[in-house]
Formats: C-alpha cells, structure tokens, sequence
C-alpha cells in the first residue's frame, strides 16, 4: 500500500524461486529444503529452449555490449553448448551448462580465444581434469 492505495495483484502473477537439489553432486553445499517449506511449493521444470531461441537470447544480451557473434562462432558456440550438456547429463561433466553459462563464452569470445573464453566463462571453477574434458569439446568445435 501506497498512502492507502491498494495495487491489485495481478492474475497471472505467481511466486515463483529457483532452487538445485541438495543431493545432485553439482550442489556442493546447497541445503535440503525443509518440510514446512516444501509443502508450500509445487515443482516446475523447464527444458531449455530451442536452439533458435537461445541464440537470439545470447545475440539480444551481446547488443547491449553493441557486439553480436559471427555465424561460425555462433554455431560453434551452440554445438559445443549440447555437447557439454550431454556430458553433464550423463554425469561426466560435473558441472551444468545453461542460457548464461553460453553468454558468458559468448561474450568472451568477443576478446579471446575459445578455449580461453570458456576458461573464464566457466573452467577456472572446476577440478583440472573437468577442465581438461571441457576444453577437449571447445577445441573439436572451434577451429583456430
């Protein structure tokens, strides 16, 4: 309220919050959820997106930086992103790679090479031998 003015919600606005399992390894440190919590909740998952509307996700966030991926690097960019979830899927990537982690190579690439921006992007968090399973993805996408 505003000086007694009432703001109605409205109907389509729900509380929502996102959370990662505390038993999947990738959540080092997260917390179980508690059972009061919980039975206020409803789970929802989303898939990601199709290809072509996470490029023009990563492509409208790098306009902002008045900068847009060539082609080749775009699709570079997006083959490496599904075969890096596969490994993540698969529990050989011990690391999730979503919408932000490919903006993040995405505008590195803007400065550096692939394999040092998905370092920066993401492989100077993880254990030396996740980055070396990383880097051997980046590298067989990319051509330098």
């Amino acid at each position: 309220m505003l000086e007694g003015e009432r703001i109605p919600r409205n109907e389509y606005c729900f509380f929502m919050m996102a959370m990662n399992p505390s038993w999947d390894p990738r959540n080092v440190g997260a917390f179980e959820i508690g059972d009061a919590d919980s039975s206020r909740l409803q789970h929802v998952f989303f898939d990601l997106p199709p290809r072509s509307v996470e490029e023009e996700i990563i492509q409208r966030r790098l306009q902002l930086d008045n900068w847009e991926v060539p082609p080749d690097k775009l699709k570079a960019l997006m083959d490496t992103a599904a075969e890096l979830r596969e490994l993540s899927s698969s529990g050989t990537l011990h690391t999730t790679w979503g919408i932000r982690h490919n903006i993040k190579a995405a505008r590195n690439l803007r400065w550096f090479r692939p394999a040092v921006a998905y370092k920066r992007a993401a492989g100077d968090a993880l254990e030396p031998s996740q980055w070396e399973t990383m880097n051997t993805v980046v590298t067989s996408h990319f051509k330098e």
